[in-house]
């Protein structure tokens, strides 16, 4: 997470991708960084991950809000940062 605003701008895309594709009535195209239409590998791993969160998020019923997104990047970094103290300092 060398560059923090690239990556939240591309959680805040792909989330909102996500949710406005399940809005839609479309399948969700990502699955575990994967392409489900032809199978391709995504180079943007914080992008798929948010675009799967913001389509299954759209399913529970919640308003599409940009602080709810921003809150959810916030947690996915204070995660990672949390796992990297914790697996170089054991």
């Amino acid at each position: 997470m060398e560059n923090l605003g690239k990556h939240k701008d591309d959680f805040m895309e792909g989330f909102k991708d996500g949710f406005l594709r399940s809005e839609a009535g479309k399948v969700c195209r990502w699955r575990e960084h994967t392409d489900i239409n032809d199978g391709f590998k995504s180079i943007n791993p914080v992008y798929t991950l948010a675009y799967e969160c913001g389509y299954e998020y759209h399913k529970l019923g919640e308003p599409l809000l940009d602080e709810t997104v921003e809150s959810f990047f916030l947690k996915l970094v204070k995660h990672v940062f949390t796992k990297h103290h914790n697996d170089f300092n054991e």
